[in-house]
């Protein structure tokens, strides 16, 4: 047990180190309004735990069988790695009403429009967020 914790350990730390200098480098050579950036940002912490659980997972999947809380240990991490894909996609999608603000800027004398189409959007996201964690939930 002691050793698939080891490689566990330095898995997930190796990994962590490689997203962390990936993200920098990314938002390094990007415009902090593209539209990719935006949803970057919004996932960044959401997608770095995805990747960490997805490598623990990995490694406890080719642990040796016959340790003893093995099988909870991977339903855990399964199930953690569910719940991280969740947070994601609710970061995402509450990053398509930072997009949509974005891309429809107010215009001199039309701030009946642009309030309109952000009380869309938030209507929209609420409503995809709320979709997003029943399916969430239901798959873990």
């Amino acid at each position: 047990m002691a050793f698939a914790g080891g490689v566990g350990a330095i898995g997930v730390s190796s990994n962590l180190r490689s997203y962390r200098i990936g993200l920098a480098l990314i938002r390094r050579f990007t415009r902090s309004k593209a539209v990719p950036r935006i949803f970057l940002d919004a996932a960044a912490r959401a997608l770095g735990v995805f990747v960490c659980l997805l490598v623990l997972n990995g490694v406890l999947e080719t642990a040796p069988e016959g340790l003893p809380i093995l099988a909870e240990l991977q339903h855990l991490a399964t199930l953690l790695l569910i719940l991280s894909l969740t947070w994601a996609a609710v970061c995402c999608t509450s990053a398509i009403g930072e997009v949509i603000v974005t891309l429809n800027p107010v215009l001199e004398g039309q701030w009946k429009r642009a309030r309109k189409v952000e009380t869309q959007t938030r209507f929209l996201v609420r409503g995809l967020n709320i979709l997003i964690v029943i399916i969430g939930l239901g798959a873990a």
